[in-house]
């Protein structure tokens, strides 16, 4: 069986350059996933997502970081992290759709088949992207996860 895929479009009223922060600096990614983050775009550096006071914790390898455009990151094992999302892949791509208004691509791939937390991810991702767009076009809906 293929592996599964999770993938999602929006078009934001924002610049490349906002929503590609809004992914991969702290800060931004703090105001719309999760309030617990220690991030950083920096290709080698281990992102750090904390869920459930910390219960859960989503490391992410940043593979890819190329400034306003694209970023890849692969899960890496740890200590509190769900066994089925190790080896799994978010990828994103942005690009121009008209003036002031960028088209993102976000993809959660490399899913296990029968993997047991897919269909919830898939589903909250499309939340979270709903989310990104409200705080990149300057609505502040906060994190979904404190």
């Amino acid at each position: 069986p293929a592996a599964l895929s999770s993938t999602h479009e929006i078009e934001i009223r924002a610049t490349l350059e906002h929503v590609f922060d809004l992914l991969t600096c702290r800060e931004g990614l703090r105001s719309w996933w999760t309030d617990t983050v220690h991030a950083a775009p920096t290709v080698g550096h281990v992102n750090k997502f904390s869920f459930n006071n910390g219960v859960v914790e989503m490391p992410f390898r940043v593979d890819q970081s190329v400034r306003p455009t694209s970023l890849g990151w692969t899960c890496v094992e740890g200590d509190r992290v769900p066994a089925e999302w190790v080896g799994t892949r978010i990828s994103a791509s942005l690009e121009t759709r008209s003036e002031g208004v960028t088209r993102l691509r976000f993809a959660h791939e490399g899913w296990r088949p029968g993997a047991q937390s897919f269909a919830l991810c898939n589903t909250t991702w499309g939340e979270l992207m709903h989310r990104l767009r409200d705080v990149a076009e300057g609505r502040q809906p906060g994190p979904l996860f404190t």
